[in-house]
């Protein structure tokens, strides 16, 4: 059983430097909503980062959890709070603004000009009001961040409850603090 995991994972490791040595055209004059592009980014590579430090943090912090336990909590509550607060939220604003956008380019172009903006739509080197775009990201991700968090500490408060155990009173501030430090 060992040597057939380790074979499939060698061939894992192939596949994936073979396709790393293929070359590819690009363009560099795509475009995209940033806080999208920049959450999926920062939420997916950053998350081996995240899970190691926050699982270290809620083992120290829940009495009477081993390791692992702290590990398959940090791994659920990074999920939902990734799916839903750094994917989901992004795409929702991503499609409602490109729509008002596009729908409304040929009625008032200033307009649709700041609705792309405001969703924080690039496209290339054609964007209109890319200062705007660029500060919406921040302001995005910052609400995006504060969202998360309290997605972590909704999900954590469940675990809780359902483990039968109590809920000490500065678990938002920890979550916070948790979030904070990861």
């Amino acid at each position: 059983m060992k040597l057939k995991l380790v074979n499939s994972l060698y061939f894992v490791v192939c596949l994936f430097a073979l396709l790393l040595a293929t070359s590819a055209s690009a363009f560099a004059d795509g475009g995209g909503p940033l806080l999208l592009i920049a959450n999926a980014y920062i939420f997916t590579l950053g998350q081996i980062w995240i899970i190691g430090i926050e699982s270290i943090l809620i083992n120290r912090y829940l009495e009477n959890h081993t390791y692992k336990k702290a590990l398959a909590i940090t791994v659920t509550i990074n999920f939902v709070s990734t799916i839903l607060g750094a994917i989901a939220l992004p795409l929702m604003f991503a499609v409602i603004t490109g729509y008002l956008s596009s729908s409304l380019e040929n009625v008032d172009k200033n307009l649709s000009d700041y609705i792309f903006a405001f969703g924080t739509w690039i496209a290339g080197d054609n964007s209109p009001k890319v200062e705007l775009a660029k500060m919406m990201t921040i302001v995005g991700f910052l609400i995006t961040y504060f969202l998360t968090v309290w997605i972590e500490y909704k999900v954590l408060i469940k675990y809780l409850n359902k483990s039968n155990v109590s809920i000490p009173k500065n678990l938002l501030s920890f979550t916070f603090k948790l979030n904070g430090v990861s």
